[in-house]
């Protein structure tokens, strides 16, 4: 607001809509792309980016990789199925509605409680 006054919220709030012409060429400033010197320099520095040294490139040839272990869940296979059979008969869980997932997560947490105290 400091520098473009009360106008500069309203830019914030609604970005203004770009036409694209050609999306599989945006963003590429083929100024660098032309520039040898730019091109070695974007070569030397990023090797881990570039396929066989191809600027062109659609991507690394490997993904980094981030291994998951799988939580540690106190109830048993049938314990699940329980779980999921009574929560579907208590709450709408196809619901997109953020005040129903909080209650589905409510009421999970008492029927938990429930399942893993054997009531």
């Amino acid at each position: 607001m400091v520098q473009d006054g009360p106008r500069g919220i309203q830019q914030l709030m609604t970005p203004a809509e770009e036409v694209v012409d050609d999306p599989a060429s945006y963003g590429i400033d083929w100024e660098v792309a032309e520039d040898p010197v730019l091109m070695n320099h974007l070569l030397q520095e990023n090797v881990q980016d570039w396929e066989d040294h191809n600027p062109f490139s659609t991507g690394p040839a490997s993904l980094s990789e981030v291994t998951c272990e799988l939580p540690d869940c106190p109830l048993s296979a049938d314990q699940i199925l329980l779980l999921d059979a009574q929560l579907d008969t208590r709450v709408d869980m196809q619901s997109r509605n953020m005040h129903i997932h909080r209650l589905v997560w409510l009421e999970a947490m008492s029927l938990c409680r429930a399942i893993y105290e054997g009531l």
